[in-house]
């Protein structure tokens, strides 16, 4: 009975598989809560918010830390279906292995629930923890783990580039507060002032309160402008690259299986 318990548990809230098919029943259920509970907390945001600090709201929100409560508990026991998983050894193991879903999965609930056991409301801060709970639908999207390959597999050169941005950066800056200083103060009369304009246009977000208005200025603030267009490519291009590679190899991996005879 035990076995077929836990069997049962690790068949609905096993690691999702897309080419296994549609979600399961308890997966549609937590995707479901996982929605509904990021909405209320984005219409809790809003003062004319119709049912703010009501005792439905209030139903609602330990409905749904309950929900959160049982998955996280529910999947600790079903992860003892996997034999590397069993025991007191093997669930320290699941936790190491997956300790960052594990993480989010406590925080979504964890926090709140036990200042609502005690009887004391959630203070305005410890709700915000709810954001966390969108990292949750990671759980269900495909290519996810693929992107923190990626990220891990190409991290020098990224570090390596981000690097360069922000030597090109600062530099920058310093070369406009030495041309624009005495022509605009209000705007570049300090470093600091001129790495904000620096980075929002690096960036490509723009800060037309702000402009150069000496020669030496714009000739600097036009190279800048060229220049963040490559310190934006650079990291997307490396991370695209690696993101593909490991795609490739995925997909390679796939056909092989596929190709194996039962």
């Amino acid at each position: 009975m035990y076995k077929r318990l836990r069997a049962f548990a690790y068949q609905q809230l096993g690691p999702y598989k897309p080419e296994h098919g549609n979600l399961t029943a308890a997966n549609c259920l937590i995707v479901t809560v996982i929605l509904v509970s990021l909405l209320m907390f984005t219409l809790e945001s809003d003062p004319d918010y119709k049912f703010h600090d009501t005792f439905l709201l209030e139903l609602l929100t330990f409905i749904i830390l309950s929900v959160f409560a049982v998955e996280f508990f529910a999947r600790l026991f079903a992860a003892g279906h996997v034999e590397e998983y069993r025991g007191v050894r093997g669930h320290l193991l699941y936790l190491r292995h997956n300790w960052g879903l594990v993480l989010v999965d406590l925080l979504a609930f964890a926090p709140e629930l036990l200042f609502i056991l005690l009887g004391a409301p959630p203070p305005t801060w410890l709700r915000t923890l709810r954001v966390v709970r969108i990292f949750k639908l990671t759980r269900y999207m495909s290519g996810v783990d693929l992107i923190f390959e990626a990220v891990k597999e190409s991290g020098k050169e990224l570090a390596t580039a981000v690097s360069v941005a922000v030597v090109l950066w600062y530099l920058g800056s310093v070369a406009l507060y030495l041309a624009e200083r005495h022509a605009q103060p209000e705007g570049f009369g300090s470093i600091p002032e001129a790495m904000w304009w620096s980075v929002v246009t690096m960036a490509t977000v723009g800060y037309g309160e702000v402009v150069p208005i000496t020669n030496l200025g714009k000739v600097l603030a036009g190279f800048l402008m060229l220049l963040a267009l490559g310190v934006v490519a650079l990291p997307s291009g490396i991370l695209a690259g690696s993101f593909m590679h490991r795609y490739r190899e995925r997909q390679k991996k796939e056909d092989d299986q596929e190709d194996i005879p039962e």
